[in-house]
């Protein structure tokens, strides 16, 4: 939602207001006028807007995909077959349009926080990169890589500083500083802000790291297009060619024993993306 910030910024003249359940993306945005913790909003205003959402105006926009046919963007991409960018299938029935010739997100990150976040004494010192073993599977079960693959790359790279980010309830790694579930959505922030790059699947990380402007190697199964997620700072990896059944958008798990579409991207694949991207060097 910070990308459709930053180009109504960029195309309107607008005072942008932002309501949301998570002001931490959104704090310090110069193009945010005022923003509202949707969770603290009145019970009677809240059901207003909940009235609104399926209404919108030239001046007020939900961030939620909205066709009179299709129930949700899952429902709408698997029947019309147009996978698009995940800020578009949201913002799609806008009475404002939107030019998206340049999908950018933006978060900001202040050096007041960047300053508080090293008194912490957990904090890493010095170069890191940040990776993930896994993630939420509430939604799909079918963006997961593989922990072992993801082992195999800190195990490949024993030079970097890797730190792991995620849940307290993902598989922690071997030899990495463990800050799983152990920051605010805002020290996060700053952690990738500081991180020389991330390496992680679609998902929040990917999504931040584009937000941020930090390069990422994203690790895509056949669960989507990789157009849904597509950044100008990230690396998407996946199978090539691509399996026949991609994208699926399947929310149960992988029918096909192995997963071919994950296992078709290998821990050495990744490492050797790494190198290039730091210049044949690692830090």
């Amino acid at each position: 939602m910070t990308a459709v910030v930053k180009m109504l910024a960029d195309q309107y003249d607008f005072r942008i207001w932002v309501i949301t359940s998570y002001p931490a993306f959104f704090r310090h945005n110069p193009h945010v006028a005022r923003l509202i913790d949707g969770r603290r909003v009145p019970w009677l205003l809240s059901r207003i807007l909940k009235l609104l959402v399926p209404f919108p105006g030239k001046r007020f926009g939900a961030f939620s995909f909205r066709s009179g046919e299709f129930p949700s963007w899952l429902e709408y991409v698997r029947a019309s077959g147009k996978p698009a960018h995940i800020v578009k299938l949201q913002t799609k029935h806008w009475c404002t349009k939107l030019d998206y010739g340049r999908i950018e997100p933006a978060v900001y990150v202040t050096t007041e926080e960047s300053e508080q976040a090293r008194l912490r004494t957990d904090w890493p010192r010095g170069s890191y990169a940040l990776i993930q073993s896994e993630g939420k599977t509430d939604f799909t079960p079918n963006k997961n890589w593989g922990v072992q693959r993801f082992q195999k790359i800190v195990d490949s790279l024993p030079d970097i500083q890797w730190v792991q980010v995620g849940t307290v309830d993902e598989t922690p790694l071997k030899d990495v500083a463990d800050l799983r579930g152990k920051t605010t959505l805002r020290e996060l922030c700053v952690l990738f802000k500081e991180a020389n790059f991330v390496v992680c699947q679609e998902g929040l990380f990917s999504h931040l790291a584009a937000a941020l402007g930090i390069p990422a190697v994203c690790i895509l199964t056949g669960y989507s297009d990789p157009i849904f997620s597509d950044y100008p700072a990230v690396r998407s990896i996946s199978k090539t060619p691509q399996v026949s059944c991609s994208p699926c958008w399947l929310t149960t798990p992988c029918p096909i024993e192995g997963m071919p579409c994950a296992a078709g991207v290998s821990a050495e694949q990744i490492v050797n993306e790494i190198r290039e991207m730091e210049g044949g060097k690692i830090f």
